[in-house]
């Protein structure tokens, strides 16, 4: 006679083989998560070591497992978007897009659509992105972009506004707008611009040349000479050339002496001239024109003998000259 215990009833066998599915399926998914995340990780570190060969086989190897990793694919659609590989990174883009629609991913659909030059449908993206958070900042400014290369000053300028009203600080938008105004030689305008630009941000070497050309454009050449002299004096490579030729002129050989005399002797006599240009100019503006070159010229002679105030004083006065035979 059997004992009870040796006789297992079909339904608990049923039972027993269930959980054992339930426990191989919950190791194998806990091994599988594990792969996936050690895959990422090998992805990032790879990244990190400029490694973007072994790091895009590792995202594909985490994808394999898990197609639908939204962090796999936002890191390889995004290393492929800075290796170039535009159309790869808008494949992996737009795949995102359809399982996470939102603002961002679609913005970055059409920002690899712009760099890709097909503006239309970029603009159609990055609209959708608005679609979703009209307060998107990127977005606007990435469409005043698309607007610029497609010529249309109207939408540049309207989008480039919108930024700011979202966010009055924004240097992004700040920069691009003063440029913008500069373009369209509303140049007051860019000054104003700029006024509240320097009252938030400490300016580059770039933008401070820019306001000593929107200066010389108004008129304000004191201030434009002033600013320009500003950032040639705190530029090391410009000062150290400033220097190395004052250093030859005070310790040079007899050729090198010969060539600073001649340079001087054409210095002066190209000043008498301008001097005296200068000066009939003044007596009759109609009947005497001054050439812009003549002081260029000056300002170059000037640099090659190492007195920077004075090349940058006659560089101006070339501008300003400029300046006035295009309203004469």
């Amino acid at each position: 006679m059997k004992e009870k215990t040796d006789v297992i009833d079909s339904k608990n066998l049923s039972g027993y083989v269930n959980n054992f599915k339930d426990t191989i399926k919950r190791k194998y998914s806990h091994y599988k998560m594990n792969k996936v995340r050690e895959s990422y990780r090998d992805g990032l570190r790879a990244e990190e070591m400029a490694d973007f060969k072994k790091a895009i086989q590792k995202y594909n190897a985490c994808l394999e497992m898990e197609p639908g990793n939204l962090k796999c694919l936002r890191r390889l659609a995004n290393l492929y978007s800075n290796l170039e590989e535009h159309t790869k990174a808008l494949e992996l883009f737009l795949k995102i897009s359809k399982s996470n629609p939102n603002e961002e991913t679609y913005f970055q659909v059409g920002q690899e659509l712009y760099k890709q030059n097909r503006l239309k449908k970029s603009i159609q993206f990055l609209k959708k992105s608005l679609y979703y958070n009209k307060r998107y900042i990127n977005s606007h400014i990435l469409l005043a972009s698309v607007y610029t290369k497609a010529d249309n000053v109207d939408k540049t300028e309207q989008y480039l506004s919108n930024a700011i009203k979202i966010d009055p600080n924004h240097k992004t938008s700040l920069e691009e707008l003063i440029k913008f105004y500069y373009r369209q030689k509303r140049y007051r305008d860019s000054l104003r611009l700029m006024q509240q630009y320097n009252s938030l941000y400490a300016e580059n070497s770039s933008m401070k040349l820019l306001r000593s050309e929107l200066y010389a454009k108004v008129g304000s050449y004191a201030k434009s000479l002033k600013l320009i002299y500003q950032v040639t004096s705190s530029d090391d490579r410009f000062q150290n050339f400033i220097k190395e030729i004052q250093y030859k002129k005070n310790n040079s050989t007899a050729r090198e002496k010969e060539f600073t005399n001649r340079i001087t002797e054409i210095k002066n006599k190209k000043l008498v001239s301008f001097k005296s240009n200068l000066q009939n100019y003044y007596n009759d503006k109609e009947v005497t024109l001054l050439d812009p070159k003549d002081a260029y010229d000056l300002s170059i002679l000037y640099l090659m003998l190492g007195n920077q105030k004075k090349a940058l004083k006659y560089l101006l006065f070339a501008r300003q000259i400029n300046e006035e035979k295009k309203y004469s």
